[in-house]
């Protein structure tokens, strides 16, 4: 009787120590451990062979060619050993661990909906999510080609996107030239320190599908647009404004997502001092004399 007891004792603690776990549980495991999680794929072949796995809160990279028959949507309860590559957390076979990932296709899950950032908060905590980023405009022309990193700017800094697998839509296709808002699914590439880096964080774009016209909250007007120009655009220091009929106005500085950066004030001979704003994409909200409010773009170096 006591073997049963201390062999049921030991399967019980077996079933405990193997269960499943949330994914940010499971990040926060041990490297070189296995973990159990279920989510949702939030990527397809277009990627290669690894698969991004995301909950409601957290997301983590999976490699293995056997998931190769994984789908975008697909629910997933993955088992495997956790592990780093530059500082990627993912759950992967390795030569030091070289027990295969075992998975089960749950059938379509929840989509999951593009977490809004800005560039300071990419980091640790959206790896493995599908983020989204507005106001984004490539320092790069030409086509989109694998292992290359491609710098996008935005009113809240710089981060870098990268097109992992020729597989991908947008493979050979044209770098956009305009203003997009871009879909992508947070990833790292760091190789010093070998763990617990800060830095390499680079934007998994996925298809063409992800890049579209900005959504930003606002545009420029196309009324009286010829009777004002800003200059010197781009501007590293102070901004001025040219009309060559009004003589009277009032102005605003807005972000991209049309919160007032600067409240109105009357516009000075001097110029509009901008020193104090991050590198990106501003506008320039004019009030004339009767009130007709006209936004100028102008980019801040």
């Amino acid at each position: 009787m006591k073997k049963i007891l201390l062999l049921s004792a030991f399967c019980l603690f077996t079933l405990i120590s193997q269960s499943q776990s949330s994914i940010a549980a499971a990040r926060s495991s041990t490297i070189n451990s296995t973990v159990i999680i279920k989510g949702v794929v939030i990527n397809g072949a277009e990627m290669g062979t690894i698969r991004y796995i995301q909950d409601n809160v957290a997301g983590i990279s999976a490699f293995s060619s056997t998931l190769s028959s994984l789908n975008r949507g697909d629910s997933v309860q993955i088992s495997g050993v956790l592990t780093e590559y530059k500082n990627l957390l993912e759950i992967s076979t390795t030569t030091t661990n070289p027990a295969p990932i075992t998975f089960t296709n749950l059938g379509m899950g929840i989509t999951q909906t593009p977490s809004v950032i800005t560039t300071p908060q990419f980091n640790e905590a959206v790896e493995g999510r599908l983020i989204k980023f507005i106001g984004c405009t490539f320092s790069a022309a030409g086509t989109f080609s694998t292992g290359t990193n491609y710098t996008v700017n935005t009113s809240a800094g710089t981060f870098v996107a990268r097109v992992t697998s020729s597989l991908s839509s947008l493979f050979s296709t044209a770098i956009p030239t305009g203003t997009v808002d871009i879909v992508g699914i947070g990833s790292q590439f760091c190789s010093s320190p070998t763990s617990g880096c800060t830095t390499g964080y680079q934007l998994a774009l996925r298809d063409i599908n992800d890049i579209t016209n900005s959504s930003i909250g606002i545009r420029e007007y196309n009324e009286m647009q010829g009777n004002f120009s800003l200059y010197p655009n781009p501007v590293s220091g102070s901004i001025h404004i040219y009309s060559h009929d009004i003589k009277s106005f009032e102005i605003e500085i807005l972000d991209i997502t049309g919160k007032i950066l600067r409240p109105k004030k009357i516009n000075e001979h001097e110029g509009t001092d901008v020193t104090g704003l991050a590198p990106g994409i501003y506008f320039m909200k004019i009030y004339t004399e009767n009130k007709i409010p006209i936004l100028k773009k102008f980019i801040k170096e």
